[in-house]
């Protein structure tokens, strides 16, 4: 029996001693997460203050980025796999999108390439606008991941996410009862006569211009990636090279061809008089832009902000080269992938042959001429152009640092060439906008 009562304290002092041991560990674990968390949320908090602080651009840039008090600005970007590890708030790239769009003076922008289910990272673009953004009243809708549960595949499906300035817009709801609506899961046929529907949907939302009373529809979309692909699963049929347009996939020309069958649908879901904006990276290449200028659009009334795209070839080496919205290999632009389209009601879009020859006399008071306001922020030359600053660059590195471990990866970001970090750390495609009034 002593035996045994000995053994009993034996295994009961083990147990408290394991228990201490336990809560020891366990506490000291608390207090490096408290401590790490703690020092992080410090190190985030002047990170925001360091994007406050550098909240100016140069005079040069801010005559590119110059928009009229009587209008108002909206937009489109592709923001590149957002929601991946690198989303988070006062990130490199949550910093950078947050700035650039306010930098560009945009009041409401559709983002796209939003990763499948990942919508909510969004929220912390919009936190970092009502930090650095006197008017503090920007919000968020996001696309329902229930809206593409047609598709399987879901390492390509996507959300869209809209932003826009309570202050200026007020969501209603489409007649089917809902704010915010997608289209994109009826079959249509291809140029081959195949059934086919879009991969990724597009997503609309109605608003109340509060200014004008106006309604306004605002949708977007990234269409099918370019050119057929080599390898399909087997339940997806085998795209083939387009016959129609040189270079291009069938089903990305498919979904293009269809877009003016999205302006009609978001037409009927809406107040007469609706104006109707879209804006997305459709993957049509620049030489193809006849595409949105053909007699399925134009009987429509849709019109093309790029419609008349000699404008400025004079202006450049290249035809064409102004328009251009992806970014290339390893400098400037390689094509004009996103699109701006429009169907005027109550609101008066202004196209860029508008803009050049009608609105010469519209200036500012420092003499801002708005004839010669870009479309596009240009980011590939984000630091050349001093749009980001040189407190940037230091955020990448320093987010680099702590994000990857393996040695070359590490050497190789940190010596990214400017416009590497702007591609990889940012997005792949510029920011687009249209005004009107």
């Amino acid at each position: 029996m002593k035996k045994n009562k000995s053994k009993s304290k034996s295994i009961i002092g083990t147990i408290i001693s394991l228990i201490v041991i336990s809560a020891t560990g366990i506490s000291s674990y608390f207090a490096y997460q408290n401590g790490f968390f703690s020092s992080l949320t410090k190190k985030q908090e002047n990170t925001s203050n360091l994007v406050k602080e550098n909240l100016k651009i140069p005079t040069n840039l801010k005559k590119k980025f110059f928009k009229p008090a009587e209008l108002t600005r909206i937009g489109h970007w592709n923001i590149l796999n957002f929601g991946g590890e690198r989303s988070f708030k006062n990130s490199f790239k949550v910093n950078s999108i947050a700035k650039i769009i306010l930098e560009t003076n945009l009041d409401l922008i559709g983002l796209t390439e939003i990763n499948y289910d990942q919508g909510k990272k969004v929220e912390n673009i919009v936190k970092t606008l009502n930090e650095i953004d006197e008017d503090k009243s920007w919000k968020v809708i996001t696309q329902p991941v229930e809206d593409m549960a047609y598709e399987t595949n879901k390492d390509i499906s996507e959300q869209v996410s809209i932003l826009y300035k309570e202050s200026k817009f007020k969501p209603e709801a489409f007649s089917n009862g809902r704010i915010g609506s997608s289209y994109g899961e009826t079959f249509f046929k291809d140029e081959f006569n195949r059934d086919t529907r879009f991969k990724r949907p597009l997503f609309g939302v109605l608003f109340k211009e509060l200014k004008s009373n106006k309604n306004l529809v605002a949708f977007y979309g990234h269409l099918d990636s370019p050119r057929a692909k080599k390898s399909r699963t087997k339940t997806q049929f085998i795209e083939l090279n387009s016959k129609l347009f040189s270079q291009q996939g069938s089903q990305e020309v498919a979904e293009a061809k269809q877009i003016d069958d999205a302006f009609i649908y978001f037409k009927n879901l809406s107040p007469n008089n609706t104006s109707l904006f879209f804006g997305g990276d459709t993957n049509i290449m620049t030489k193809n832009n006849k595409l949105f200028t053909s007699e399925e659009f134009t009987s429509k009334n849709i019109q093309n902000y790029y419609e008349n795209m000699t404008i400025n070839k004079n202006l450049l080496k290249e035809e064409y080269e102004y328009y251009k919205t992806s970014l290339g290999e390893s400098k400037g632009y390689a094509n004009a992938y996103d699109k701006l389209l429009f169907i005027e009601n109550g609101l008066d879009f202004i196209n860029e042959y508008e803009k050049v020859n009608k609105f010469k006399t519209m200036s500012s008071p420092e003499g801002y001429s708005y004839s010669s306001v870009w479309f596009r922020g240009d980011i590939a030359n984000a630091f050349e152009t001093q749009l980001l600053g040189e407190n940037f660059k230091k955020m990448w590195k320093d987010e680099v640092n702590k994000v990857i471990n393996d040695s070359k990866k590490k050497d190789k970001y940190i010596n990214y060439s400017n416009h590497s970090i702007v591609k990889n750390g940012i997005s792949d495609h510029d920011i687009t906008w249209i005004d009107y009034k």
